[in-house]
């Protein structure tokens, strides 16, 4: 079952990297905050993102009625 994980392992980091065209980090090697972007917050959040090197497109979200 570990070889199977691993195999699984392997194709998603592949997939992750067909994704983007910015450097994607290893969970095993860097902190939380240079790995994992939430997946909403707001625009200051995006500038801070911005300023440390990161390509960040602001996108409102319209909520359902």
């Amino acid at each position: 079952m570990a070889g199977f994980r691993k195999e699984i392992e392997v194709l998603d980091w592949r997939f992750l990297e067909c994704l983007s065209d910015q450097q994607i980090y290893s969970p095993d090697n860097y902190s939380w905050w240079r790995v994992y972007v939430p997946l909403r917050d707001g625009k200051g959040f995006a500038e801070g993102l911005e300023s440390l090197g990161f390509q960040v497109e602001v996108v409102p979200v319209y909520r359902r009625k």
